[in-house]
């Protein structure tokens, strides 16, 4: 089983990273004009904690993606290929969190290395993963999040609620709030469909505060260090990105997103959650889907 999933992450290494050295690889103004260059800056003005771009902050999201830009860069050497290794490797994380979900939902046979398959034939991950973008750390980060929460509930260890913590933290510092959907997205869809998971936090309220803490710590650290040293930017950034996303705008985006996203499996994913309604676990999945879209329904995206 382990070679099973060794052998589905070499081939997913494979087919997502193909082709990302060169030039003519896929990309799009948001990783040609920030992704790849502020890493680049930041080297060149030799800093690491605050992320800059043409000689200002980059305060409009939180700095690990270009951390981790920068580290690749060092260790590699700037290239195209060192800057979307990093995406690449959010990719492999999330597959590898998709394969280990259906280990918990006492999914036996081919139903990991099949679902694997499938994340890697999506259009979504297909495109995501080659360039320096947010969206596919973000959403490795908060699902590995998950994936150490529930692994928590089922043996309260305390390096699944450590990994849960580290992970989560990861998420905050890659996209913000956002990061909450995905992992607490699937938490609220567990309490919903499981009745019996809502008394875990009464019962366990040191656990879940000190994984909450743990998430929080080092994000809110930076975000306090900007707001002292460069507070007018951090307010102007902010002020941008509320009326670019303009909250409350009521809109389908996310539903048609998600469509395209999926494809070409789409039709197939509807279909079977429907025809599978009854089952615990697809429920389950049905209202970690819903939850999650639910937000993207009330901002511009």
């Amino acid at each position: 089983m382990r070679l099973r999933n060794l052998f589905l992450l070499l081939i997913a290494a494979w087919v997502l990273g193909a082709g990302i050295s060169s030039p003519t690889s896929l990309t799009g103004k948001d990783e040609y004009f920030l992704g790849l260059r502020i890493p680049l800056e930041m080297m060149e003005r030799d800093v690491w904690w605050v992320p800059f771009i043409d000689g200002e902050p980059r305060l409009k999201e939180p700095p690990l993606l270009y951390w981790a830009g920068r580290a690749s860069y060092e260790l590699q050497g700037p290239s195209l290929e060192a800057g979307r290794d990093v995406t690449l490797a959010c990719a492999l994380l999330l597959l590898g969190a998709t394969v280990w979900l259906r280990r918990y939902f006492g999914m036996q046979g081919r139903s990991g290395l099949l679902a694997g398959i499938a994340l890697i034939g999506m259009a979504g991950l297909a495109t995501e993963s080659r360039r320096l973008m947010l969206d596919v750390p973000v959403a490795a980060f908060s699902i590995t999040a998950f994936c150490f929460y529930l692994d928590w509930m089922r043996r309260q260890r305390w390096t699944s609620a450590l990994g849960a913590g580290i992970f989560l933290c990861a998420a905050l510092l890659t996209k913000g709030p956002i990061a909450l959907v995905g992992c607490g997205g699937g938490i609220l869809a567990l309490w919903l469909t499981w009745p019996e998971m809502r008394r875990l936090p009464l019962r366990h309220p040191l656990a879940h505060g000190a994984m909450l803490a743990m998430a929080l710590a080092l994000p809110a650290y930076w975000l306090h260090y900007v707001s002292t040293h460069f507070g007018a930017q951090l307010a102007a950034a902010t002020e941008a990105e509320l009326e670019a996303r303009q909250l409350s705008h009521v809109s389908a985006d996310a539903l048609v997103g998600i469509l395209t996203l999926a494809l070409p499996w789409t039709v197939i994913a509807l279909r079977a959650l429907w025809q599978r309604r009854d089952e615990k676990e697809v429920r389950f999945l049905g209202a970690w889907l819903a939850i999650t879209l639910l937000p993207f329904c009330f901002i511009n995206t």
